[in-house]
């Protein structure tokens, strides 16, 4: 197996069913009372991120109903917006343990196979900033997934012997800040493979011509990821005063709506209405994968 075709069969754990989800930033539409230190529990707990959240619920539910795990997920977005807090969403929202740990906690085979043999079936496996995994663990894992086992090779020496890892069917949630970065990884990977059979057969091939294809489509959309505008949260101070139409006054008396600043305090549903639309708009873009 060349080293493209195996550093590629890990990505397409992603490419096959995931539910890539963009964290986009912005601000809550109400503020607690009290300040919380412990994270959200449910989605309902979950202030702001309303696209996503609600794209996260229906596919929970889908497969709650449906008496099955979700597909494996990957979190993108800056840090500080929740990636982690909704993977444990995730899994509590499946009454399932959440067992997290990042790129560096399973830098060696010893650490992922340690890793994985704490999961249980149907359990969520947490990897924060997963794009830092080495191309030898990342392999490993795909391979432990498909296989449903690791084999840790026996040390030198004449007692001993090969460990194997079970590894049951269990959801893999990814986070990531750079996805357009991973994106042109995969692409640069597609493009190599497809330049691998040219050279193989003297011609290009209908497969490298696919393939080819897939990776400009791929480059697109990392620059699409890179390139989209997250909208802002509305500006009150952009809107008018309903019950002073903006003049802060109502005859020579202040406007008890507005306070006299002849704003309202929070956004209209105007407001709100059209900045959900527009991450809606940008949502589907970072969501709209060629794979």
């Amino acid at each position: 197996m060349s080293a493209v075709s195996a550093a590629t069969r890990v990505r397409e754990l992603f490419e096959r069913q995931p539910a890539t989800l963009r964290l986009v930033p912005d601000r809550p539409e109400r503020v607690a009372p009290v300040q919380r230190t412990d994270r959200p529990q449910t989605l309902a707990d979950f202030v702001g991120q309303e696209p996503l959240i609600g794209a996260m619920s229906v596919w929970l539910e889908a497969a709650i109903m449906d008496g099955r795990a979700p597909g494996h997920a990957l979190l993108s977005g800056y840090p500080g917006l929740g990636k982690t807090s909704l993977a444990a969403i995730i899994a509590h929202e499946l009454g399932v343990t959440m067992h997290a740990t990042t790129a560096d906690g399973i830098g060696n085979i010893q650490g992922l196979a340690k890793w994985l043999s704490k999961i249980q079936e149907g359990d969520v496996g947490f990897i924060d900033e997963a794009h830092d995994m080495t191309a030898r663990v990342q392999l490993s894992l795909g391979l432990a997934m498909e296989d449903g086992r690791m084999v840790l090779p026996a040390k030198s020496g004449a007692q001993s012997e090969e460990v194997v890892v079970e590894v049951p069917p269990f959801t893999l949630v990814c986070a990531m800040t750079d996805a357009a970065e991973v994106v042109r990884e995969i692409a640069e990977e597609k493009r190599e493979s497809a330049q691998n059979i040219e050279d193989g057969f003297g011609h290009s091939t209908s497969a490298s011509e696919e393939l080819s294809s897939l990776a400009d489509e791929l480059e697109e959309w990392a620059t699409s990821i890179e390139n989209a505008d997250i909208p802002e949260y509305p500006d009150a101070n952009d809107a008018d005063c309903e019950e002073c139409e903006g003049s802060g006054s109502i005859g020579e008396d202040n406007c008890e709506e507005c306070g006299g600043s002849g704003h309202p305090s929070e956004p209209t549903e105007e407001q709100l209405e059209e900045w959900r639309m527009d991450v809606e708009d940008v949502t589907s873009v970072l969501n709209d994968s060629p794979c």
